[in-house]
């Protein structure tokens, strides 16, 4: 045990040849790691032994324990015995260890865990600590989104997911399945991944209350305001279902970061024009209030007009130039307007 390698270790747990008798004898030697308590776990006297080596593992390691279950899954033939299933009990810890770091996130937030860490080059930030651990177990147990939901101390976290997630990740998976030959045809009006019930059972996560108390009230809010329009994109329901909520937030994260006070433009700060342009879009999805659509529009105003020109997009490939290029420079071609500026 001293010498072989973690997957001679793992095969021989996996067999019961190494035992949860012998992993402290492993572990004197070497970390933890997630095929040896996969290996483990497959023998039901020693799941509870397994489960006690989670928290040893990283927080990125944990989910592997259920994704690395069937390490023999693609060189199966149907003349091999199956892989025996997850045990539940290994399951819920599992979830639990993997939505637990976001949870705890949640109660008490510190800058230098979320926003603060988050480059100026960086559009968004997502709610994952773990590392997307918590949401690929989520996504696993779909039936169990609606228990979850309501949990007295992971429902927070499980709905922040849900709302960032479930949709986008539905959409992945059916253009997925719309590439692959042999898949199942796709119906037409596919079914959205939340019901109205759940997602109405999200909405006290929705505008994110857990982050409104942070420092630095401009970056936070700015990025609190973007984040909850692209839930909105995503779950196009919200738009109507929590419509005075989103109102209110929107409004609020205006006021308090002073969104819409300009601040002079840095020589060649793109990025100063592309949050420019998603302070225009996302007052305009989710604001009421005309003092805050006139004055992204008055913002939009000042910056240099091909800043406010994107072209449109498409599915041809893009041609690149020479940069010796005799011609002139000039617009893109097809190119219109932004979606805000056109809302506006």
């Amino acid at each position: 045990m001293t010498h072989a390698d973690d997957k001679t270790l793992a095969a021989l747990a996996a067999a019961g040849t190494v035992t949860a008798a012998d992993a402290l004898a492993i572990l004197r030697h070497r970390r933890a790691w997630a095929g040896l308590v996969s290996a483990l776990a497959r023998h039901p006297g020693q799941v509870e032994a397994a489960i006690a080596l989670l928290p040893r593992l990283s927080s990125y390691e944990v989910e592997q324990v259920v994704r690395s279950w069937d390490p023999d899954g693609y060189t199966r033939t149907e003349a091999d015995a199956p892989a025996p299933p997850v045990p539940p009990e290994l399951f819920d810890a599992v979830l639990e260890a993997g939505l637990t770091p976001l949870a705890a996130y949640l109660l008490h937030p510190e800058p230098e865990e979320g926003w603060e860490a988050v480059s100026d080059f960086s559009k968004d930030w997502s709610l994952d600590p773990a590392g997307h651990s918590g949401w690929a177990m989520l996504a696993r147990c779909p039936e169990r989104w609606s228990a979850l939901a309501t949990h007295p101390t992971l429902g927070a976290a499980v709905q922040h997911l849900l709302l960032d997630q479930a949709e986008t990740q539905a959409l992945e998976d059916s253009r997925l399945r719309a590439t692959d030959p042999d898949g199942a045809e796709l119906p037409a009006d596919p079914a959205p991944a939340l019901s109205e019930k759940l997602l109405r059972a999200c909405l006290p996560a929705l505008c994110l209350p857990e982050l409104a108390g942070l420092p630095n009230p401009q970056v936070t809010a700015r990025r609190t305001l973007h984040h909850i329009a692209n839930r909105v994109r995503s779950n196009p329901r919200l738009a109507d279902l929590a419509a005075d909520q989103l109102h209110s937030a929107a409004d609020a994260l205006v006021t308090r970061g002073q969104l819409l006070t300009w601040s002079d433009r840095q020589e060649d700060d793109h990025e100063f024009d592309g949050r420019v342009l998603r302070l225009a879009e996302d007052p305009a999805l989710l604001s009421a209030t005309p003092d805050h659509l006139a004055g992204a529009c008055a913002q939009l105003a000042r910056l240099d007009q091909p800043a406010v020109v994107f072209p449109k997009p498409s599915r041809t490939p893009i041609r690149v130039l020479d940069n010796t290029d005799p011609r002139p420079p000039g617009p893109a071609p097809n190119a219109t307007t932004s979606t805000a500026a056109s809302r506006l």
